[in-house]
């Protein structure tokens, strides 16, 4: 079984004024859900333009509200009715972020996009460390 396969959307070069358009695809089973985030923000449902997700071929909607100005990851995650899913995402950089100044250097970027899907998902990487509080062993509990 393989993953469905997503379509990004080009880099936003203005904010868009129309819900966007992502499409997926599976050449097995159908796609059974579309997510997206901005940056490392929470999963968000995408809505399917036909109002369900229940065949090979879906077009996921992302609410332009979502996409924010400044510089940022659009991430969508695609999943099938196997259980295989997809994570890709587009880099895209347009406008001032809210209460931010402009830079001193006026060179605009081009902007790029990335596809990587996976087959694992967005699972955690790595472990996590407790902060050192200053103490030398022992339980902290003492008494005078």
């Amino acid at each position: 079984n393989t993953p469905p396969q997503v379509e990004m959307p080009p880099p936003f070069e203005s904010a868009p004024t129309a819900a966007v358009s992502v499409r997926c695809e599976d050449n097995r089973s159908r796609v059974t859900g579309v997510e997206y985030r901005i940056d490392e923000g929470d999963w968000v449902a995408a809505a399917a333009a036909d109002g369900v997700f229940d065949a090979t071929a879906e077009e996921a909607l992302i609410k332009s509200e979502h996409v924010i100005p400044g510089k940022h990851s659009l991430q969508v995650r695609c999943r099938d009715l196997a259980g295989n899913e997809s994570v890709c995402s587009v880099s895209y950089s347009f406008g001032e972020p809210a209460g931010e100044e402009k830079a001193q250097d006026d060179s605009e970027a081009e902007p790029t996009a990335t596809a990587k899907p996976s087959r694992q998902g967005e699972k955690g990487v790595g472990k996590r460390e407790k902060p050192n509080r200053g103490r030398k062993g022992g339980s902290g509990n003492h008494t005078r």
